[in-house]
């Protein structure tokens, strides 16, 4: 009997060798004894006797076996099913308000994308389709982890593709080696990156269709802008920017170092002179607020400056803010 041989001995689910040996002598002598059976097939339902009483049993076609068995689980599967059809009657309302939300707030032309994932999923969605050209504003500040920050790997199939793709950073991340790294990679396949003494945000534009900015102070949220005219001038802008900052030689980061550091100097100075905050300054260069708070005391020191009040009014005397920083 089953309950003798032990799971080991099953060769399916709840059927064992003896099991089988019985059932195929059934069906083949139309009958087997009461004293053959195994626990397995008449829990299976695959035997039953001829009578209420009888010592003779039958075989039955496996196929109803089935039936019976999964009549259960089938019973199961109908209320679940019933359970999400009831499920989605009481979401559709708000299903209606989401929608008619989403539709008053696009205009057919912007969407607000308020979560990470939301933004990283339009962006692929975008990116997939590129075939021309992909422009990027970076705040690269090495540790940045903003959904309009673009990866290396998020960037790979549209090298594969041949799309061209152009980046603009701040002078600061010539000094940062996960930025290095990245940019030197971009360039291997291909891509272009120039450096400038300060940028305004990220932006994201795609074959000048789609762009996307932040729409925060937060930084979280995103706008999805697909209004051509919109689009067009945030493309003109990103030109402008782009003939105006320096190319980064990724075969001569030092010398290129050296060179964009004293304008990475300047432009905090101008910022300085300007009345804003030490962390307004690093967020505008992409520093940490302790690097720049380096730097301005580097300033302070070669001015012979001894409060923030004389450094300002040094600054504006010396001269250092007429220079030009455009190369």
């Amino acid at each position: 009997m089953c309950a003798e041989s032990g799971d080991e001995d099953l060769i399916g689910p709840g059927l064992c060798d003896e099991g089988t040996r019985v059932y195929v002598a059934a069906v083949e002598r139309g009958r087997v004894s009461k004293g053959e059976l195994t626990r397995c097939l008449v829990e299976l339902g695959l035997l039953h006797p001829l009578s209420d009483h009888s010592d003779v049993w039958v075989p039955l076609r496996p196929s109803s076996a089935v039936i019976r068995l999964s009549r259960p689980l089938n019973d199961e599967i109908k209320e679940r099913e019933e359970w999400i059809h009831r499920l989605h009657a009481v979401l559709a309302p708000l299903e209606a308000v989401y929608s008619a939300t989403q539709q008053r707030q696009q205009h057919n032309w912007l969407i607000i994308h308020a979560d990470p994932r939301a933004v990283e999923a339009a962006l692929e969605e975008c990116l997939s389709g590129s075939r021309e050209e992909l422009l990027l504003t970076q705040l690269g500040n090495g540790g940045d982890a903003h959904p309009l920050t673009l990866t290396y790997g998020q960037m790979q199939p549209l090298f594969r593709r041949g799309v061209g793709s152009r980046i603009i950073y701040q002078h600061a991340v010539r000094f940062n080696p996960r930025t290095l790294e990245f940019m030197r990679l971009v360039s291997g396949r291909g891509g272009q990156v120039r450096t400038l003494p300060s940028v305004v945000d990220r932006l994201v534009i795609v074959d000048r269709e789609v762009a996307f900015i932040p729409a925060d102070l937060e930084l979280r949220s995103v706008l999805e802008i697909q209004h051509r005219g919109l689009v067009r001038f945030l493309a003109d802008v990103f030109e402008r920017d782009w003939w105006q900052a320096t190319p980064v030689d990724v075969k001569n980061f030092i010398s290129t170092s050296k060179e964009s550091m004293s304008q990475l100097q300047h432009a905090i100075l101008r910022l300085l002179v300007e009345g804003h905050t030490d962390d307004a300054i690093a967020r505008r260069m992409g520093l940490n607020v302790r690097t720049c708070r380096g730097h301005i005391a580097k300033i302070s020191k070669q001015l012979g400056s001894n409060s923030r009040a004389q450094l300002g009014y040094l600054i504006a005397t010396s001269g250092l803010l007429s220079w030009d920083t455009v190369t």
